[in-house]
């Protein structure tokens, strides 16, 4: 049997407000022909389908289109969860036409799947209990059990668990208690003469964040001991983290598959990719990593001298599909003319961040040359505003502010 394990889409995602809906479309299409060459039995995406709870029109036209696609009308499974970003209701919605292509859509943790009587051409439904279902695939002639936990915020967690235990009982717990509690519920679905796989869309304290993950899910309670991987499962396919990365510690091989596209310029460095699985019941899996060409590529450059080198740069040497965030050293302010001349030579031109001399160096040659406060005041002013004379209010302002200083004792630090 072969899996192949994806997540972190996040699909309607923008960089610096510009639109990357084509760089998913080509992603999608990319994964489509991996499952296909490699003659994929199952597809795991394994939460943050989307970048919003309300996704814009195109990116859920986007997702339909590329999961149909996949699945090649049942020829394989397509498993999808929730993840902290997708709404898990409006991703579940739509399972009962997802169904009839052999696409199974969940969206909270702990729940059971109810399917209609149509089975998909090579997709036979073997049953379900909270939190698991069973398939077989009649390619491969196997059996895989599936234990699913879309993404388990506080409250989806505590819905899933109250159902069976008192209120009372659920708020003692801790986090990571309550979360084994309901998993242990659904290891009823794993068993020796199958593929049990897990899908989870957590955070295993210990691993790898970059800057494109938004804090507010990442650290604190929300978070899970390796020893939450169980020994029950064959393989963990974990979504969450954008950052390709083996789990270690665990009971049973697990990673993080990554996000297909580098969404911040901090993941800049890091290959975008799939991971392929290749597996029997019992034995140990078969991983293989299999990087994505798609997207266009982010890079970060430094200028150390000024304005000339950097348009040099973007017209003979930056590459002209990637998005660039650009670091110049400057002696003085750019003019609009020359912030304008730069993205006009490059259009993937995200951001331009200045750097000056050290203010306080600068302070110090000031002092150096011996002119009157006010003087000093005026030069400092003028290499810092690209020429230009304050006012004489802020003069006096200063001139104010360093007599209060002196008064207090600070003069000699002004």
């Amino acid at each position: 049997m072969r899996i192949l394990h994806t997540s972190d889409w996040h699909l309607g995602r923008t960089l610096y407000n510009n639109s990357r809906i084509k760089e998913q479309e080509d992603f999608t299409r990319e994964i489509k022909e991996i499952a296909r060459e490699e003659k994929v039995d199952l597809i795991i995406i394994a939460g943050d389908v989307y970048d919003f709870v309300n996704p814009p029109a195109e990116a859920e036209e986007l997702f339909y289109n590329a999961v149909s696609e996949m699945s090649e009308k049942g020829e394989r499974a397509v498993v999808a969860i929730a993840g902290n970003h997708d709404n898990p209701d409006r991703l579940r919605a739509s399972f009962p036409l997802a169904y009839q292509q052999g696409i199974f859509l969940l969206g909270r943790p702990g729940e059971k799947i109810l399917t209609p009587d149509f089975q998909p051409q090579n997709i036979e439904f073997r049953g379900s209990g909270k939190g698991w279902f069973r398939l077989g695939l009649k390619r491969p002639g196997q059996e895989v059990s599936l234990i699913a936990m879309p993404f388990p915020s506080e409250a989806r967690l505590q819905e899933a668990l109250v159902q069976s235990v008192s209120q009372e009982e659920v708020l003692r717990e801790s986090y990571e208690n309550r979360l084994q509690a309901l998993l242990e519920e659904s290891l009823v679905g794993c068993r020796p003469e199958t593929v049990n796989l897990f899908t989870g869309h957590l955070f295993i304290r210990g691993s790898a964040v970059s800057d494109s993950e938004r804090p507010l899910h990442l650290g604190g309670a929300l978070t899970l001991s390796r020893e939450f991987i169980s020994a029950h499962f064959d393989y963990a396919a974990l979504g969450h983290l954008h950052r390709p990365q083996q789990v270690h510690g665990g009971g049973c091989p697990a990673r993080y598959s990554g996000s297909p596209l580098a969404y911040s310029f901090s993941e800049a460095d890091q290959t975008q990719q799939v991971v392929i699985i290749e597996i029997n019941p019992g034995e140990k899996p078969d991983i293989r990593e299999i990087p994505l060409k798609s997207g266009r590529p982010l890079i970060q450059k430094t200028v150390k001298t000024g304005v000339s080198e950097a348009m040099s740069w973007l017209e003979k040497e930056a590459p002209s599909q990637a998005w660039i965030d650009l670091e110049i050293h400057l002696e003085k302010s750019m003019e609009m003319s020359q912030i304008q001349s730069m993205r006009k030579i490059h259009s993937g031109l995200l951001g331009i961040r200045p750097v000056f001399p050290d203010h306080q160096e600068v302070e110090k040659q000031l002092e150096r040359e011996g002119l009157p406060l006010d003087e000093l005041f005026r030069k400092f002013y003028r290499q810092q505003k690209n020429g230009a004379e304050p006012q004489e209010e802020l003069v006096d302002l200063f001139l104010e502010l360093g007599r209060e200083a002196e008064q207090d004792g600070e003069g000699a630090d002004l």
